[in-house]
């Protein structure tokens, strides 16, 4: 026997991010997922409405629509979402406030980029141009982004 060694209060888990969505979860689904099990085992069993649900939980924005869940092919060669197209930078910064940190960069050699020190990271993205022309958003060391836009001289 497997000797528990720790357990949270019921006050953490009723306050906590999962069981948020597992309330949400249970008035879309008209469900009850009374505990983890109850969740884990829908999950596998329906894994398309599960993911379906995380998308529509976190509201991730397609800028193209989906037109299926996943394709048929095992993991790890599954394809999720296929035909949907999601703006990272969008997802990334849709909830910063105009004075949020700055965190935008422009240059032309890897590596030296010159940093912005007056435009907030998502102003500067909600100014550039719609589609992809260029910009991006990616992963910086840490857990904050780094915004590149392409130089001008």
């Amino acid at each position: 026997m497997i000797e528990t060694l720790w357990s949270p209060t019921a006050a953490r888990i009723e306050n906590s991010a999962l069981r948020e969505y597992l309330n949400w979860l249970e008035r879309r689904e008209g469900q009850a997922f009374g505990d983890h099990d109850a969740f884990w085992a829908w999950s596998v069993e329906d894994l398309d409405r599960f993911w379906v649900s995380m998308v529509d939980y976190y509201g991730v924005d397609f800028s193209t629509p989906w037109t299926q869940v996943r394709t048929a092919e095992a993991m790890p060669h599954t394809r999720w979402f296929t035909g949907g197209r999601l703006n990272w930078a969008q997802h990334a910064l849709r909830n910063g406030a105009d004075e949020a940190p700055r965190c935008c960069a422009s240059g032309r050699a890897a590596g030296r980029h010159a940093r912005s020190p007056s435009v907030p990271c998502a102003d500067r993205w909600r100014r550039l141009p719609a589609g992809c022309g260029g910009q991006a958003c990616v992963p910086a060391t840490g857990s904050a982004p780094t915004c590149r836009t392409p130089s001008t001289r």
